[in-house]
């Protein structure tokens, strides 16, 4: 037996994959009830705080890529919940809108995250301390993914530090 195996517990993916999918199970049944999958719940919350977008800037602020959003935004369109209209100087562009129906949605979700929760066992500025360094880890995670991009397509060019 080799002494330099890798240990399930010693790496940083998987207490973050473990996290993210559990979160979405907890999510799961909240939303169901709206007839909302976790990702079409992010999505509407996106437009439902910046309005109307186009279909990148979403991509953007999700780090999705548009054959995951794409799907997405064609469900919640055949829901009721958003309207795609073609923005007019640049037919490639796409612009997302929230309908009257997706509106009222907003209302319903309210609750959801207050529900979720009162399941939780921890106190809001514990919460809330996890919700800060979650995102300083995702922004190092983002910026790792932009230098491998680069290593990868400019290799003689890129250098890792």
């Amino acid at each position: 037996m080799a002494k330099n195996k890798m240990k399930l517990h010693e790496q940083m993916c998987f207490p973050v994959y473990t996290a993210s999918r559990l979160i979405t199970q907890l999510y799961a049944p909240l939303l169901k009830e709206l007839n909302l999958t976790y990702p079409q719940f992010l999505v509407m919350m996106v437009l439902w705080e910046h309005g109307s977008m186009k279909v990148s800037d979403i991509e953007s602020l999700l780090v999705l890529d548009s054959g995951t959003l794409s799907p997405l935004l064609k469900k919640l369109e055949a829901s009721g919940f958003i309207e795609r209209k073609k923005v007019n100087k640049d037919q490639r562009e796409v612009l997302i809108t929230v309908t009257q129906k997706g509106l009222r949605l907003e209302r319903k979700t309210t609750e959801v995250p207050k529900k979720l929760s009162n399941y939780l066992d921890m106190r809001r500025e514990q919460s809330i301390e996890y919700r800060e360094k979650t995102k300083k880890f995702v922004h190092v995670l983002l910026k790792a993914a932009d230098d491998f991009k680069k290593a990868v397509n400019e290799p003689k060019k890129y250098k890792r530090k």
